[in-house]
């Protein structure tokens, strides 16, 4: 296999669902999975895993959207990227926001980040791209049978959604914004 599928993962979670970026390695569906875990009232770490089981298995496991794929060669360029991407910070002293003026930062909008950077530095092709760029799909059929992220249509934006992998929706503010190198946010 040249390429390995590459999965965006729902859990359920409280407030949100939990959000996941999992690459299928194995011909029983297992992988690796790369995620922030905690929360943001105590900051969140990095994790990157072999899976014992399909995600599928989980109790807490909600959808499996396919993002793309990714070369077996360019496997080992997942995890430095993702490490690359700071994990949300602690945003609250108890019942209180340490920042009320930014959009809240949980897993959601760091999984979009990663993707957005797995896109741009062309680690992460579309569905529908082959190592030569050809507009077929990896295996070789031309039917559209991989759904991505991209293609699915909501009518509702959700928190953390993004247009581009640059700019992603703040449900709070009701507006799209950009979060800087600097931390600071730009708002459209």
């Amino acid at each position: 296999m040249s390429h390995f599928p590459v999965y965006l993962i729902e859990y359920l979670g409280a407030p949100r669902n939990h959000h996941a970026i999992f690459v299928a390695t194995e011909a029983d569906g297992t992988g690796f999975l790369f995620h922030v875990r905690g929360d943001i009232q105590n900051g969140m770490q990095y994790e990157s895993r072999k899976t014992p089981q399909k995600p599928d298995l989980s109790n807490t496991f909600v959808s499996k959207s396919q993002l793309g794929w990714v070369r077996v060669q360019d496997l080992s360029r997942i995890d430095p990227i993702c490490r690359g991407n700071p994990p949300p910070a602690k945003q609250f002293n108890g019942p209180r926001r340490i920042n009320p003026n930014r959009p809240l930062r949980r897993c959601q909008e760091w999984t979009n980040e990663v993707i957005g950077t797995l896109k741009a530095q062309g680690v992460l092709l579309n569905a529908t791209m082959t190592a030569s760029g050809s507009s077929s799909n990896i295996d070789g059929s031309s039917g559209g049978s991989h759904a991505t992220a991209a293609s699915s249509h909501r009518t509702e934006l959700r928190d953390g959604d993004t247009r581009d992998g640059y700019w992603y929706w703040s449900l709070q503010h009701q507006k799209w914004y950009h979060l800087n190198d600097d931390g600071t946010y730009k708002y459209s």
